[in-house]
């Protein structure tokens, strides 16, 4: 069971294909709850582990718990008619997703992650004059989304060798760069949002196109930027120390819009 980080305030809502089901959904304060496997066939509330012997917090957990499960019963039989709008994808996130996708939404972006490529099908994010700052003093930790399962992502070990062996980097989707103005620039490095990417194109055409990107949303105000994968089929790339099953997309594509037009 995935590990929710202390004292994050997220809003993450995964939806699968089904209308009727709805997977993790956090933005709770009473002690840190998670809620997991919020569907018609099972509900269950996971709590923090706490003193065993106080009545009192006991009945108070019961209470919220069965408050808390009312309410996802109201909102699973409102899902069908609900419209979920998620401030990183100006008109809309795409659809039509593989009912096993994941998708995450996080202070700076919104993902699709493939549970069968092990990376984001496509990556929405708002880049305003505000959330533009200078990355080349901040660090590269990678890790793994702790939004995601150990079996729906990749780790930080399964990049090794990969540079040397593969002439790739670890290239963003969301750039650092375009939140190296705010408090939340570490998610950028989250996993969820890295691909291998060609060293060529990840230090050439695709940072200039970075570049622009930041330099019209400050100009602007804003941007909306909606970036994802392709597949080709026929690239047997591989990282060489992943222990997963994944997928090396061959190349990518960017979306660049504004409220104006």
């Amino acid at each position: 069971m995935t590990s929710w980080p202390p004292y994050q305030r997220k809003v993450l809502v995964h939806l699968r294909k089904e209308p009727k089901t709805i997977l993790f959904i956090q933005d709770l304060v009473v002690s840190r709850i998670k809620i997991s496997e919020c569907n018609t066939q099972s509900m269950q509330v996971q709590w923090p582990n706490l003193n065993s012997g106080n009545q009192m917090m006991k009945r108070f957990r019961k209470l919220i718990s069965a408050f808390l499960l009312l309410h996802l019963l109201l909102i699973k039989n409102a899902a069908i008619a609900q419209e979920v709008h998620i401030v990183h994808c100006l008109e809309g996130c795409p659809e039509g997703a593989t009912e096993t996708n994941d998708l995450v939404v996080s202070h700076l972006f919104a993902l699709s992650s493939n549970n069968v490529t092990k990376f984001a099908d496509w990556v929405a994010y708002l880049v305003t004059s505000q959330t533009i700052g200078t990355s080349d003093s901040l660090n590269r930790t990678w890790k793994a989304d702790p939004y995601l399962e150990d079996d729906e992502t990749l780790e930080p070990n399964d990049y090794k060798s990969a540079s040397a062996n593969l002439d790739v980097d670890r290239g963003h989707q969301a750039p650092l760069a375009s939140f190296a103005g705010t408090v939340f620039w570490r998610e950028t490095n989250y996993l969820s949002n890295i691909t291998p990417q060609r060293k060529p194109l990840n230090q050439g055409p695709w940072k200039n196109l970075e570049a622009v990107v930041r330099d019209y949303a400050y100009a602007a105000g804003q941007a909306y930027i909606l970036t994802g994968l392709l597949y080709d089929g026929n690239d047997s790339m591989v990282l060489p120390k992943a222990d997963e099953s994944h997928l090396v997309p061959t190349a990518y594509w960017k979306v660049v819009a504004s409220r104006n037009g």
